[in-house]
């Protein structure tokens, strides 16, 4: 079963929700406080209207709940189907924080290189709008937990499968973030 890509695959989505549900939390919890404080630079604004403070903080927390509640039942309910994080709780914590907090600042540098491209917050810049909290989750789990990154996500295939599902749920949830009036675009 270890070697099926079909499996590999499920427990490769199962691992990476946590950062998935950061980025799309944010989205929910969002508030009024902007991480640039209306800072601009170079005539742009640094990060733009959608980012702030208790979203991003918002994004970290809910990701990291997910983390622990999938750690929790991985360990006494689902570990035939998909494996824990680690069974070390010190580790477990360090890949679900590093998950959840990577995915919201990989968002904010998407925002960040969008304003230095002259997008406006809104637009949309494929790529760079659905990956980067992606691919910086993945370089963070690289440098924090080399060895949960090549046992779970080191293969191409892998990395392709991830980038088709993260631009599905990305899309998806902006277009439920845009019908329950929390974006104002669907993309």
């Amino acid at each position: 079963m270890e070697g099926d890509i079909f499996y590999q695959i499920t427990v490769t989505l199962w691992l990476i929700l946590p950062s998935f549900f950061a980025n799309s939390s944010a989205l929910l919890v969002g508030g009024k406080y902007p991480m640039d404080f209306y800072k601009e630079w170079h005539g742009e604004r640094v990060f733009g209207k959608g980012k702030t403070w208790r979203g991003f903080f918002g994004g970290i927390f809910f990701g990291t709940l997910l983390g622990f509640l999938q750690e929790y039942s991985a360990i006494h309910y689902i570990s035939f189907i998909v494996p824990p994080f680690s069974y070390n709780i010190y580790q477990a914590t360090l890949i679900i924080f590093t998950m959840s907090s990577s995915a919201m600042i990989g968002d904010l540098l998407g925002s960040f290189i969008k304003r230095r491209l002259k997008y406006k917050s809104g637009s949309n810049l494929p790529v760079i709008d659905q990956l980067t909290f992606l691919f910086f989750t993945l370089f963070m789990l690289l440098i924090v937990t080399p060895s949960f990154f090549f046992k779970y996500f080191f293969s191409l295939e892998i990395f392709l499968i991830l980038i088709i599902f993260t631009y599905i749920i990305h899309r998806a949830a902006n277009i439920i973030g845009y019908l329950i009036g929390k974006k104002g675009v669907p993309w």
